[in-house]
């Protein structure tokens, strides 16, 4: 599986937390001893986190992470919590721990980034916009306005018929129209002969 930048970033913020925690100056023998157990138990939550957040099992890591954060309380915790939440599409619990990371450490150097993710995330939350209302209907035929009545037949409002097409004597189909001019032409015409 190939890692990028942005699936390590919340990991690396937390790990360089854990180089910070150590100390740089020799301290006493006895202190050497006996080691920060929440320290040791934050390491281990935090690894564990680490290696849930790489196989993509994002909840887990949030959950392993917030341990890791009650045994010792980096900031960089609650921000690798959120990115876990953020990634597991549990965006009410991504935004409750961005802000509270930036609660817990205000001047952070991300703080510009996280407040732009909570914008997005406060977007991705926002209940989708009302539909537009439906057209108005149309007004009434005949109407002040509107559009012609529909054309009605001659005997008063029965839909008008159709004839089926004519063949003329040379074969040619005739329309209706045509049809009609071809039977008034022909009866002119025998009219004629007869006289």
């Amino acid at each position: 599986m190939r890692l990028s930048l942005r699936r390590v970033a919340p990991v690396l913020v937390a790990a360089s937390f854990f180089a910070l925690a150590r100390p740089t100056v020799a301290a006493p023998a006895a202190e050497e001893t006996t080691p920060d157990k929440s320290l040791g138990a934050a390491k281990e939550a935090f690894e564990s986190a680490q290696n849930a957040f790489v196989r993509g099992e994002y909840a887990v890591a949030a959950e392993r992470f917030l341990s890791a954060y009650e045994h010792k309380r980096y900031p960089a915790f609650l921000f690798n919590v959120a990115v876990s939440f953020e990634k597991a599409k549990q965006l009410e619990k991504a935004k409750q721990y961005f802000m509270q990371y930036l609660e817990q450490d205000a001047n952070a150097n991300d703080a510009a980034q996280v407040k732009l993710r909570l914008e997005v995330i406060n977007q991705l939350l926002a209940p989708p916009p009302a539909p537009p209302p439906p057209p108005p209907p149309p007004p009434p035929a005949g109407s002040d306005g509107g559009a012609p009545p529909p054309p009605t037949s001659p005997d008063g409002g029965a839909p008008p018929t159709t004839t089926p097409p004519t063949t003329t004597s040379t074969g040619c189909v005739l329309g209706t129209r045509a049809a009609a001019a071809s039977a008034r032409w022909r009866r002119t015409l025998a009219a004629a002969a007869w006289r």
